[in-house]
């Protein structure tokens, strides 16, 4: 069996005035998840932009001096936006673009699925290369004469 290992790499985003987000896709993994049913909608998007924010660049201080990209800032811009002068429409940006990394991911699965026929010894080996996203290569399971 082969299998696809893809190492998803943050993608860089221009916002405006020299500004750019590095961002990369939220994991099913790190999802929220309650026995109720419900999940907290705020603090799920409060999540992802944390995480998936990697980096920026041309984000600085008040005296012009560039500002790291720390989880607790992050955090505190995301309830707290006015009061840093980030504007909200950044956050939505950033929002659409953790979104539009999930669709794609979920278009490379969904043809990964869509080119597999089954058989009666299980699906065959999936060889195709997931094109846009970085890192991705094949391994190739080892066969049962490799065993030992």
């Amino acid at each position: 069996m082969k299998l696809l290992r893809a190492r998803i790499e943050p993608r860089w985003f221009d916002y405006a005035d020299g500004v750019a987000f590095a961002v990369r896709p939220f994991p099913t993994s790190k999802s929220a998840f309650s026995w109720s049913g419900m999940l907290d909608v705020a603090e799920t998007a409060k999540r992802k932009f944390v995480w998936c924010l990697v980096d920026w660049r041309g984000i600085e201080d008040a005296d012009g001096k560039p500002l790291k990209c720390t989880d607790e800032l992050k955090a505190d811009i995301f309830d707290y936006p006015a009061l840093y002068g980030f504007p909200v429409e950044a956050i939505a940006f950033i929002q659409d673009r953790i979104e539009d990394l999930r669709r794609g991911i979920e278009d490379q699965e969904k043809n990964l699925s869509g080119s597999q026929s089954g058989s009666a010894q299980g699906p065959p080996a999936r060889t195709a290369g997931l094109s846009g996203v970085a890192g991705a290569e094949s391994l190739s399971a080892p066969d049962a004469t490799e065993a030992g």
